[in-house]
């Protein structure tokens, strides 16, 4: 039976393999948006905040693939770190990312996830930070 973390797990591998797109192939953004509750945001890393629905960050990178600026993405976990409270949850996710089949990029997501039937996001931010900076910390999970 799965537990609550290995749930949380698939939710995210999801998301983030929803959001992977090369030339030949186009991102599946209903798996991406499929993690998300109805009432979920997204917080950039850009400054000052601003919030988005996750259906307003799909029309941003929508724009960046069809105006060709952003020809492929990939986005792959390194680590992450779940932690459950009854039903509601906080994931930290470092993440490796690959734009135009050569330029990698790095980040640190918060997640915060509730749950009513199923697990969804409520929100999550992300912080860029460099390479060195992406890595395992203790108790966090490598995941390769």
């Amino acid at each position: 039976m799965a537990t609550d973390n290995d749930d949380i797990l698939a939710l995210l591998q999801n998301q983030y393999s929803g959001l992977c797109w090369n030339e030949d192939s186009a991102p599946n953004w209903g798996l991406f948006l499929s993690g998300f509750h109805p009432e979920g945001r997204i917080i950039p890393s850009a400054r000052p905040i601003k919030t988005m629905t996750p259906q307003g960050f799909i029309e941003r990178m929508s724009e960046l693939r069809t105006s060709g600026i952003l020809r492929s993405f990939s986005e792959k976990i390194k680590f992450y770190d779940i932690q459950v409270y009854g039903n509601v949850a906080c994931a930290t996710v470092g993440c490796e990312m690959t734009e135009n089949e050569s330029q990698v990029t790095h980040d640190i997501s918060v997640i915060n996830l509730v749950k009513e039937e199923d697990w969804a996001i409520v929100s999550q931010s992300w912080a860029s930070v460099p390479g060195e900076d992406c890595h395992m910390c203790m108790p966090c999970r490598a995941f390769f």
